[in-house]
């Protein structure tokens, strides 16, 4: 799953990880995890940001369902907080493509302070 070549520590902020809305169900965030702890440098504990695409070509069930169990393998802190962000997309919804962007930019500009 992860080629790069070991030469230096990431600079990684956090981990992407997109699912396609159909495929939900086969999901497993574990194996992503497992496989960047094998990377190592410290990448298995980033916060996450997982988006979940393509909603408009499944029900609003399948989308709470597919929501619901992204939410259980996001990280959380010694409170049980969640550290990450879940968020759900279709290319056909302007409004959610938006503010995905926006809050990406936030993200990414919170992470270089």
């Amino acid at each position: 799953l992860i080629t790069r070549k070991k030469t230096s520590p990431p600079d990684t902020k956090n981990i992407k990880i997109c699912i396609n809305g159909h495929i939900h169900e086969f999901f497993k965030p574990f194996t992503v995890r497992d496989e960047l702890k094998k990377y190592g440098e410290g990448l298995a504990e980033k916060p996450e940001i997982m988006i979940l695409s393509k909603t408009d070509t499944v029900t609003q069930k399948v989308v709470t369902a597919a929501h619901k169990k992204m939410e259980k393998y996001l990280k959380k802190d010694e409170g049980g907080k969640v550290i990450g962000k879940i968020f759900e997309v279709s290319v056909l919804d302007d409004v959610a493509i938006k503010k995905l962007g926006e809050e990406l930019v936030k993200i990414l500009l919170a992470a270089n302070k």
